[in-house]
């Protein structure tokens, strides 16, 4: 797996080197986000299995810069089309992470027999087949519990309304 990932940054590596060589980078923005975490030795029950970087490079960014905001995947909507002054009323489910009325940042990720909800107080990740709690860190919180479940059904609930035959 190893070999694969090395390739891959390799040929990422070269494709943006090309790119910083023609006029098209001055203008130019790149993401780079997974869609899961990967980690060598981490399983679902480890909370940093969920931990996913996002990469903005080209010559559209004006400075580099590093941000710790926790954030989910879905905030990225609403965050890049922020920076581009378009709206994201469409994208319920998203967040500007760069706004000033950004708070209560959190991440949450369900995967095919579980749960993982992560804020300032800590993670929780909870297995919904065997209706157990895995990790609960730095201690337990039933209210990161609650919200990891109130999420998930809510996005059940969002997706029902959306289903064959149904309009938004």
């Amino acid at each position: 797996m190893q070999n694969a990932f090395a390739y891959t940054d390799h040929c990422l590596g070269l494709f943006v080197d090309r790119l910083r060589k023609t006029p098209l980078w001055d203008n130019l923005l790149i993401i780079l986000m997974p869609d899961h975490g990967l980690m060598y030795n981490l399983s679902y029950e480890d909370p940093e299995f969920f931990h996913i970087p996002m990469v903005w490079i080209g010559g559209a960014i004006r400075e580099p810069r590093r941000i710790h905001t926790l954030m989910n995947q879905s905030d990225f909507a609403s965050t890049l089309l922020s920076q581009l002054g378009i709206s994201h009323k469409e994208f319920t489910w998203s967040r500007n992470i760069l706004s000033r009325n950004y708070t209560t940042p959190f991440a949450f990720c369900s995967y095919p027999s579980g749960i993982m909800f992560t804020d300032e107080t800590g993670v929780s990740v909870y297995d919904i087949t065997a209706n157990r709690i895995i990790t609960e860190e730095p201690s337990p919180s039933p209210e990161r519990l609650m919200r990891a479940k109130a999420i998930l059904q809510s996005s059940y609930d969002e997706l029902d309304t959306l289903g064959p035959g149904k309009e938004k």
